[in-house]
């Protein structure tokens, strides 16, 4: 650190030491009779003025310090500015691609979902024509015992009745002839 003379700096001491200066001049002259009288209050005013001076320089120490301090903290919240704002794009990026991965998963479950489906109606279709196509035949089954069934009573019936007549009266060798009814 350079030291700079403190009257420069210093506009209410430069006129207050011009004044000092001139008068020692004149008492070291002798051209002022007055100014030895006062020759104390100016070696006073001297030593105030140094002291004066002296805490100035500590003072410019401490303001150089702290211009010094100043700059630095300046270049550390510009560093924090530029990382906040590094941050706040990689987030955005990163939002930005979360966002996407999300619909692209989301897109993806949809599209499987709506193959599921398309494959569980295809299924419920098979399934129920292959229902219907049993259901089907069972009444054809049905309906084919329902008429044998009838057609064997039919026949049966005569026969058992016989049976029945042979074993209820036994004495009547008498066999009863099945009555047709005939077409007129």
């Amino acid at each position: 650190m350079e030291q700079k003379d403190v009257s420069e700096n210093c506009p209410v001491l430069c006129p207050l030491l011009i004044r000092l200066d001139k008068l020692e001049k004149e008492l070291d002259r002798g051209e002022n009779p007055g100014a030895k009288a006062h020759t104390d209050l100016i070696s006073s005013l001297r030593n105030e003025v140094d002291i004066i001076k002296h805490d100035i320089t500590h003072f410019n120490r401490y303001f150089e310090k702290l211009d010094i301090t100043i700059e630095k903290l300046t270049e550390v919240i510009e560093c924090l500015q530029r990382l906040v704002t590094l941050q706040g794009e990689k987030l955005d990026f990163l939002k930005t691609e979360k966002i996407e991965e999300i619909t692209r998963t989301i897109e993806t479950q949809k599209t499987d979902s709506e193959k599921t489906i398309i494959d569980l109606k295809n299924d419920l279709e098979e399934l129920k024509i292959s229902s219907d196509f049993r259901i089907h035949k069972l009444e054809l089954w049905k309906y084919l015992v329902l008429g044998g069934s009838i057609v064997i009573g039919f026949i049966v019936k005569d026969i058992v009745a016989d049976m029945i007549r042979k074993i209820v009266y036994p004495q009547s060798q008498t066999t009863i002839q099945m009555q047709v009814p005939q077409h007129k």
